[in-house]
């Protein structure tokens, strides 16, 4: 399987945490949190990364340049966004050539617990050029943006339906050509408008996730992973257990 990771923004809300450094560099209990999503991604059955980059993009390149992950990953690629911000929409399109006809997508501040071949198998055999990942949080993690109705996602990140109580978990399957044929030719582009646009077709089947998603793109998400990681020395493990199951 291939996964597009998209981690080329600038960090903000974790700045005063981070400061110079880029947010995937940011350390979890001693290591780099991108070393910690791609030991995840490995154990899950990803065999090809693309790290979407921008923000200070040759730190993180220069961090995984010899390192001992690149073993795992020989097919490593990088895609700069050229020092002018592209969006999530337009860093998915600046990555096109290097893309499969069906690859997943995250962000790279996430950690996720999901059976990631299933959600493929079923993308792959389903009738939707979309499958995304959604988790039944009822507006206590985050406030909801998506709904399940017909076995279709109905999906609003900026003006959220009050009926919604699903929130999108981080992690989705994309159809190559479907996302290019209807990718706005505006940079930049936030990947949201494109998934809205295929809800209103009915074209996102939902793939469900049963445990909350962890991140580490706010400082409260950051010091609660840090805690965990800080607390079970052996927490990645129980993490790719789940995600199993």
């Amino acid at each position: 399987m291939q996964c597009l990771i998209l981690a080329g923004g600038f960090g903000t809300r974790v700045q005063a945490i981070a400061g110079e450094r880029p947010k995937a560099l940011l350390p979890i209990a001693g290591t780099p949190f991108i070393d910690l999503q791609l030991q995840l991604l490995w154990a899950l059955g990803v065999r090809e990364v693309i790290l979407a980059l921008g923000h200070r993009s040759e730190e993180i390149e220069s961090h995984l340049d010899g390192h001992p992950l690149q073993r795992c990953f020989p097919k490593l690629k990088y895609c700069d966004d050229g020092g002018t911000p592209q969006g999530t929409g337009g860093a998915i399109v600046r990555a096109s050539a290097l893309l499969k006809p069906n690859f997943l997508v995250t962000y790279g501040d996430t950690l996720l617990r999901l059976p990631i071949h299933k959600m493929m198998e079923e993308h792959k055999n389903g009738p939707c050029p979309v499958t995304l990942s959604v988790y039944k949080n009822k507006n206590l993690a985050d406030r909801s943006n998506a709904k399940l109705v017909n076995d279709r996602v109905v999906y609003q990140k900026n003006h959220p339906a009050p009926d919604m109580n699903y929130i999108d978990y981080g992690m989705m399957v994309l159809t190559r050509d479907h996302f290019l044929s209807h990718a706005s030719k505006k940079r930049p582009f936030d990947l949201a408008d494109y998934l809205e646009a295929c809800s209103l077709e009915g074209e996102i089947q939902p793939f469900e996730a049963h445990y909350p998603f962890l991140e580490m793109g706010s400082p409260s998400g950051y010091r609660n992973l840090c805690h965990l990681f800080e607390t079970d020395q052996v927490f990645l493990d129980s993490l790719i257990r789940d995600a199993k199951r």
